[in-house]
């Protein structure tokens, strides 16, 4: 599975995210901190997933996120194929994908409840490696807003909650009404 984004440099994102997440998981074990399997299952499998839910979307036409959340299933059968990976750790590393999509959304009280998730710890985790990794400018504004928004106070919370609201936001695609079939005469 992972091979595959293997290079001769060994300087892919892939390469570089799995070298990091294995550094930081030798500086946990050394410093006697728990480490979670299901977060190393998902930041090694991280560009699988969005490859393949890239490729989802585009070949269905269904909207990323369905793609992404077909897309998880995808990876990890295929993952399961080659090691043992137990429903457990397959549901984690799940939670710890949804919630990346979910870090950029922060307006109103999705912060707060995606604060309180049981895995936002190892998703704040995966999203900050992705942005050292990837050296996103985006991903790494976020990482320092997350950074600073778990260890503030709540009025501190909510002072950076109202700075956000003050942002322009992107614009969202309008829809068009979905088109009726005409109703027959004598039909109940």
């Amino acid at each position: 599975t992972i091979t595959r984004y293997f290079t001769e440099n060994g300087d892919s994102p892939m390469e570089r995210i799995i070298e990091q997440v294995l550094k930081n998981t030798d500086t946990r074990i050394h410093n006697d901190m728990r480490v979670n399997p299901a977060f190393l299952f998902a930041a090694m499998f991280w560009y699988p997933l969005l490859e393949t839910a890239q490729k989802i979307a585009q070949e269905s036409g269904l909207t990323y996120h369905d793609a992404f959340a077909l897309a998880m299933n995808d990876v990890l059968d295929e993952a399961c194929r080659s090691l043992a990976i137990p429903k457990r750790l397959t549901t984690l590393t799940r939670d710890i994908w949804q919630l990346q999509l979910r870090m950029s959304r922060r307006q109103g009280k999705r912060a707060w409840k995606l604060l309180e998730h049981p895995k936002f710890r190892a998703a704040y985790d995966l999203l900050a490696l992705r942005a050292e990794v990837e050296r996103n400018a985006e991903l790494q504004r976020l990482v320092k807003w997350w950074g600073e928004f778990q260890v503030s106070a709540p009025p501190d919370q909510k002072g950076m909650l109202n700075e956000l609201d003050e942002e322009p936001s992107p614009r969202r695609r309008t829809r068009r009404p979905r088109k009726r079939a005409p109703r027959r005469e004598g039909t109940a």
